[in-house]
């Protein structure tokens, strides 16, 4: 008797998984290729006459997509990215979004209650920041900087020109150095301090509670902190692994499993791959997170496919490949186990 009430809430899961039987839609121009993940009870043709009648202007294929889709149409959340051309010469684009009927799942964290001026100690690198944006970026992805870093002189031209974060970031691997950068992150609005903090706590990675902080700054409400968050916590994880008790920083892995912040997604269950996050947590992350994980698993390697079957091969200890029927099955089963 057991067994069929098993059989019976894995098929109800399993139906619930796949509304109107699509999780995403592909959209193909002579200049592009859009694939558009997470779709419910939205098409892309739906979604083209709003366009049509809210922003004459713009169309999926514009770079200011995900805003538009946010500001316009009442997405409560969106991102798109951009990965060169195909073979045809075609612009490859991924829309990510949450249809407005779920805008619950979207759980950005209140905004710092202050804002400071930019920190003494962090001034040097601000300059940096805002003088050569393009270096910085590369600077925070770039392994032998960001996780390898020495305490020697920089040499060649663009780290003479990056030498002033060098500085900072040896000045502030200390106690207070840490101090500060947990209390800009508690405490400050200012975007600027937050990104330096962020970039402070790259040298404390041996604490979890350093990935934890790096994590929840995906879901505050400032594109450039949680950019940069990413940025950091995908180089930390791909070049420094190690393993993380994630349980702690559970509800906000959660929000981003929803669809909080989707730029950050796909980066995320990178890093909770690389740093073995525990099967255990596969039912709390599967709980709001399936219906957008398995949408990956059914779209492009661009819309995140193999990391997304990464992600729960670590969480499942199976290795279905690319057996869509079979992870559904056990996504449906997972998500429904209590922890």
């Amino acid at each position: 008797m057991r067994r069929v009430h098993l059989v019976l809430r894995v098929s109800v899961a399993l139906a619930s998984l796949t509304p109107a039987g699509r999780a995403q839609e592909v959209l193909i121009t002579p200049q592009a290729r859009v694939e558009v993940i997470g779709l419910k009870r939205w098409t892309v043709p739906m979604i083209q006459d709003s366009l049509a009648r809210y922003s004459p202007q713009d169309s999926l294929t514009s770079h200011a997509c995900a805003a538009i889709l946010r500001l316009k149409l009442g997405f409560p959340d969106a991102a798109a990215s951009y990965f060169g051309r195909d073979s045809s010469g075609r612009e490859r684009i991924v829309v990510a979004i949450v249809e407005p009927q779920d805008s619950a799942l979207v759980r950005y964290r209140a905004p710092a209650p202050d804002s400071a001026p930019d920190i003494a100690e962090y001034a040097a690198a601000l300059k940096v920041f805002r003088s050569h944006n393009h270096e910085f970026q590369a600077l925070i992805q770039d392994s032998t900087f960001l996780v390898a870093r020495s305490d020697a002189p920089a040499t060649d031209a663009r780290r003479v020109l990056l030498e002033p974060v060098r500085q900072m970031l040896v000045g502030e691997r200390t106690a207070s150095g840490h101090r500060r950068a947990i209390k800009v992150l508690t405490q400050d609005r200012n975007p600027y301090n937050r990104v330096m903090a962020l970039l402070v706590l790259s040298g404390f990675t041996r604490d979890d509670l350093t990935w934890w902080t790096l994590a929840d700054e995906l879901r505050y409400p400032n594109g450039m902190a949680g950019a940069t968050a990413s940025q950091i916590l995908t180089t930390l994880a791909r070049y420094t692994p190690r393993t993380v008790d994630w349980t702690p920083a559970l509800d906000g892995l959660q929000a981003i499993m929803a669809g909080t912040n989707l730029f950050a997604q796909v980066q995320l269950l990178e890093v909770l791959t690389r740093t073995k996050v525990a099967p255990y947590l596969a039912g709390p992350l599967l709980q709001a997170g399936a219906p957008l994980l398995l949408a990956r698993l059914r779209a492009s390697r661009e819309a995140g496919h193999d990391v997304t079957r990464g992600f729960l091969e670590q969480v499942s200890g199976k290795h279905y490949g690319d057996d869509l029927d079979a992870w559904m099955t056990w996504v449906a089963s997972a998500r429904d186990t209590p922890r």
